[in-house]
């Protein structure tokens, strides 16, 4: 298809339904401001083809510390070896997204390193999430978060509490049931040791941070549990563990349909960090923030006029209250300027743009989700990257 065949090289002009907010930090209108400042009003094209192919795009966050098993998953999950972005950071504190197809409907898995790298400040990784929230937010719908974990663990590590803390302050109690605990890798264990590891799991879920999330107080639906790799009977009970070499079509269908279960269908819930800034709190010091800073054992996370707080252990539980519904002001300052904030914008509208193109692609060429289709999108991204990074006018490039 030429670029003139592509409708999205014909700019038009938005629709107050396409401006819509589908849960990110900023609408679209701000974004093109902030793109044409720095590239010129060229990038409009580059804006609008981006939007025009991750419409109805649906985001979900993956966190989760190294060695459980989350590469392994986003294989699975979406049918291909293959990520999409840029490095972010050193070594192997990085984000990468993992664009997929999965029952018709397109979604972008965002890779996260998690919270407690030796070499990066905790602050530092959430000024790079919320560059993905700038970057994305205005073009995908912000649809919920996988909280990956080893089934071979005992309890939760302090970084992981430290994660779901932070989760819960981000996301707001209203983002709860979108959050999903993935237990994975039991099938490197043995039947006897599963069947200690499970119970123990099923402890963390009333005695740990995840009791937040799975059990909210008053009116707040909970969040989802999910055993990946575990074959079931009929009535739920667990009957093997599926090996993540031998039985990839099961695993895969059964993390497929996990999402479709859960996420085919996202309302649109504004995030909390959201309604923090909102109303004028500075990034350092909002409940996300206060999350990564405070002490775990000498702390503990509630919920208070509809959004969840940092509190001292022993300070009592707030009372049942309703929300306070806080007005909107008109812009929001802190994200005019990216730059000036040091997040890494830029290098996630790169991101934007490789993931856009990667749709396109599909789209042009009815592709299936198959490993061999995989290798070919990948090659053509490959080709593609310098044109990709260095393409801020014109037609979208072709190798």
């Amino acid at each position: 298809m030429s670029a003139t065949e592509d409708p999205i090289t014909q700019p038009g002009p938005e629709t107050e339904e396409q401006e819509r907010d589908h849960g990110g930090l900023w609408g679209l209108r701000q974004l093109k401001k902030v793109v044409a400042a720095a590239k010129g009003k060229a990038t409009y094209q580059v804006v609008e083809f981006i939007k025009h192919h991750l419409e109805g795009t649906k985001l979900i966050f993956v966190f989760g510390r190294t060695g459980t098993g989350k590469t392994t998953l986003l294989k699975e999950l979406t049918g291909m070896d293959l990520k999409v972005g840029e490095k972010l950071g050193s070594g192997t504190h990085h984000y990468e997204i993992c664009p997929a197809i999965i029952a018709g409907d397109k979604y972008i898995f965002v890779d996260t390193p998690g919270f407690g790298a030796a070499d990066k400040d905790n602050f530092e990784t959430m000024k790079d999430i919320m560059s993905c929230l700038l970057a994305l937010g205005p073009f995908v719908i912000i649809t919920g978060a996988l909280f990956v974990y080893d089934s071979a663990q005992d309890r939760l590590s302090q970084d992981e509490a430290i994660t779901i803390r932070w989760l819960q302050c981000f996301c707001g109690p209203d983002f709860y049931e979108k959050i999903t605990v993935v237990s994975n890798k039991w099938d490197q264990l043995v039947a006897k040791e599963r069947l200690k590891k499970k119970a123990l799991f099923e402890d963390l879920q009333v005695r740990s941070d995840l009791a937040q999330v799975l059990n909210p107080p008053g009116r707040y639906r909970s969040g989802h549990v999910y055993h990946h790799g575990i074959r079931t009977d009929t009535m739920g009970n667990w009957c093997e563990a599926l090996d993540h070499e031998e039985s990839i079509p099961e695993r895969k269908a059964q993390a497929q349909e996990m999402i479709q279960k859960w996420y085919a269908n996202p309302a649109t819930v504004k995030l909390q960090i959201r309604k923090e800034l909102d109303r004028g709190t500075k990034l350092a010091e909002t409940s996300a923030a206060k999350a990564l800073a405070a002490h775990v054992v000498a702390t503990k996370v509630r919920v208070k006029h509809g959004e969840a707080i940092i509190l001292g252990t022993e300070e009592p539980d707030p009372v049942a209250e309703p929300p306070v519904v806080q007005p909107t002001p008109p812009s929001i300052p802190w994200v005019e300027n990216p730059e000036s904030n040091t997040f890494k914008f830029w290098e996630w509208l790169e991101i934007a743009k490789q993931a856009a193109l990667f749709f396109w692609q599909g789209h042009r060429s009815a592709m299936e989700q198959t490993a061999q289709n995989s290798r070919g999108i990948f090659g053509w991204l490959k080709v593609c990257s310098d044109k990709i990074n260095n393409w801020w006018s014109g037609p979208p490039p072709n190798p």
